[in-house]
């Protein structure tokens, strides 16, 4: 596949094995999805128990804890010295229990929030999850709207975008479906519209 800008929309459409009317296939797009893997940037980190405690047990406060706790039991009474340890492991098994519970409950927000984009497959409008984009996907962009991924305008009425995450110009930027040539620079590439913007 060239350059989508350079390209018609017959010839990008084609090129990307689509259907401008129907769109794809849920297989060919579950296909897909396999293939390329899913529409972000950053693969989320899993949230581990491990990993919670590793990061609990090199807080300052908890270092120190554990200082005050050997330094005692060094010049203090033995009985002293366990009674602090008791209270330092119970106070950290707090705190994990804590953070790991919170961590997990901001992931579970994440996936109940997850942004949602309406694109036409087997011939018709269907909202998915915007991690679920793919490759040859007729999205359908609505006012207002963040976009979703990089794409080729192939049809529009009036379609403005704000780029200023990408250019810091502050003026939105009309788009249309015209053929540009292969060295026309991105911030001059009005056939197509950007992620973010």
């Amino acid at each position: 596949m060239s350059d989508p800008w350079s390209e018609s929309v017959e010839q990008t459409v084609s090129s990307l094995n689509t259907d401008q009317r129907t769109g794809l296939s849920s297989v060919e797009a579950k296909n897909r999805l396999e293939q390329f893997g899913p529409n972000r940037l950053v693969t989320p980190r899993s949230i581990t128990f491990w990993d919670v405690v590793k990061e609990e047990i090199r807080e300052p406060m908890i270092l120190l804890l554990f200082v005050v706790g050997i330094v005692y039991s060094i010049w203090g009474e033995i009985r002293d010295a366990i009674t602090i340890f008791v209270i330092i492991f119970a106070l950290v098994f707090v705190e994990i229990y804590t953070e790991y519970r919170a961590k997990k409950g901001v992931a579970a927000l994440r996936k109940l929030s997850q942004p949602t984009v309406p694109v036409i497959r087997q011939g018709a409008y269907q909202n998915i999850v915007t991690e679920e984009i793919v490759k040859g996907d007729i999205l359908v962009l609505e006012t207002g709207e963040i976009v979703p991924a990089d794409i080729r305008v192939i049809n529009s009425i009036g379609l403005q975008v704000n780029e200023s995450a990408l250019t810091g110009e502050s003026a939105p930027v009309a788009k249309s479906e015209s053929v540009l040539p292969q060295e026309t620079p991105l911030t001059d590439r009005s056939n197509m519209v950007f992620a973010g913007t």
